[in-house]
This record gives structure tokens, sequence and C-alpha cells, in this order.
């Protein structure tokens, strides 16, 4: 087996961690193999390999893996520690914990509707249909107020629609039409 590439962590915050790389400088089959053993780690979204200065840089997605998991599945394939000023980042961004506390919102909210009509209702059904009737409300009330103009309603409720339908539907061209119809009328205010 192969010896493990040294790595040593220069810089961490979430979604991208710099480490200087023992022995890199002057030798492209090292760089070679950090390229190659980037491509099975969680999440990569890129790496850059300065073989002048020894540095590597990996950038990885948030949504994918968290900082503590990437840094785990680094040490599965190189030697990996830290200089002792080397902090520790936050294990998720406060932007990251609100994204999946509003995913983990909805996607309750979708089982405890689903739930409540014993599977006959559920959000990728309703909110196509709410925002129809938002926009069909607002056109009877007061067609003239500009807080959410019938036909963005409309144009959301038809996008929704076809967000969330079947995958399994062929892309009808009628489909097509209808949503640039929709783009065409919202591009006019």
């Amino acid at each position: 087996m192969p010896d493990l590439i040294s790595l040593i962590v220069e810089h961490e915050v979430p979604g991208r961690i710099r480490l200087q790389c023992v022995g890199l400088k002057g030798n492209p089959s090292l760089a070679e193999s950090i390229a190659s053993m980037a491509d099975v780690l969680p999440g990569i979204e890129g790496v850059s390999i300065r073989a002048m200065t020894g540095s590597v840089v990996f950038q990885y997605s948030l949504e994918e893996t968290s900082p503590h998991h990437f840094v785990e599945s680094l040490r599965r394939h190189a030697h990996v520690r830290r200089r002792p000023h080397a902090a520790r980042p936050p294990e998720m961004p406060v932007g990251a914990e609100m994204i999946h506390a509003v995913r983990r919102f909805w996607t309750h909210a979708d089982h405890r509707l689903a739930g409540a009509s014993s599977g006959k209702v559920d959000l990728r059904s309703t909110l196509p249909w709410l925002f129809m009737f938002v926009g069909m409300r607002q056109l009877a009330i007061n067609p003239d107020v500009a807080a959410l103009p019938w036909y963005t309603a409309f144009y959301h409720s038809v996008q929704t629609i076809f967000m969330f339908r079947d995958e399994t539907e062929p892309n009808a061209p009628e489909d097509d039409a209808l949503l640039e119809e929709l783009a065409v009328l919202t591009e006019g205010e």
C-alpha cells in the first residue's frame, strides 16, 4: 500500500479548507494523486493545487457534507493533522443551519398535511392551487394593487405545478408555450 499523503490544516471555514502538503513542491505525481483523491471526496466542488507553494485548497458543498464529515473522509485517504493555531470551524454556518431548519419545517408540514388527509393532499398538490386562489382573489378584489399582482400569482402557480409534476410525464410543447406566455405577461409590469 502506498504511503498516505501528508496534509497539515492551515485554515478552515465551512465549505473550504486550505492545507499544506508535505513533499508537494516539485512533485507533479503527488499533485496528480491529490487531484485523483479529490474526485472521491464527498461534496467536492473544486480543488486548487499549488505545487510551487505546497498548498492545497478543497472547496466542498455544505449541502452534501459537513466540515467534520469532509475532514473525516479526507483522513481516509491522507494523513491529516492540524497546526496548533488552526482553529476548527463551527460545524455548520448559521445560513446553512437556517436553510436546513426551513427544509425540515416544510418537510414536517408536508408529512402532517399528508397524514391528516390520509395521503390525499400534500404540499405538492396544494401550493399551486393556493397561488392560483391568491391570484384570483387579488384580481377579483382590486387588480390595481401592486402588492401581489394576479399575474405573478398565476405565474408562480403554474411554475410550481411544473416543478412538482411527475418526472415520468413527458414535457409537452404546450407546457413550454404556456410558460413563455406567462413570462411575457410578467415582463410587461
